[in-house]
């Protein structure tokens, strides 16, 4: 099941990006991650952007977020990890762009 969310995953991510290089759009691309990390500058990022004046008095909120990770999720990471890193490899290699996750490409 997995693997066929991450196909389908992939196909999506894939499907978009060929529509927005057909269109000539350069979208705007957010990893979870940066948001998390530099909240304030992403958001700036997404108003710039989007060629929303930014003012000089923003004031941001406290992030609030709750971590999903939890002591079973980490086990499945731990699990599947290793096990299927070869078959996503294959599975990434036989054309799926992914350009629009290059984190799928890490280790």
């Amino acid at each position: 099941m997995v693997l066929f969310s991450l196909r389908l995953l992939l196909l999506h991510g894939s499907n978009w990006w060929s529509y927005f290089d057909a269109c000539g759009i350069q979208p705007l691309t957010v990893a979870y991650e940066e948001l998390i990390e530099v909240y304030e500058t992403t958001v700036q990022r997404v108003l710039q952007y989007l060629q929303i004046p930014i003012p000089q008095d923003l004031v941001f909120a406290e992030w609030q977020t709750k971590r999903q990770v939890d002591e079973l999720s980490e086990e499945w990471i731990e699990h599947y990890h290793p096990r299927k890193r070869e078959r996503l490899e294959g599975i990434l290699a036989r054309g799926s762009n992914t350009k629009w996750n290059p984190a799928l490409n890490e280790d």
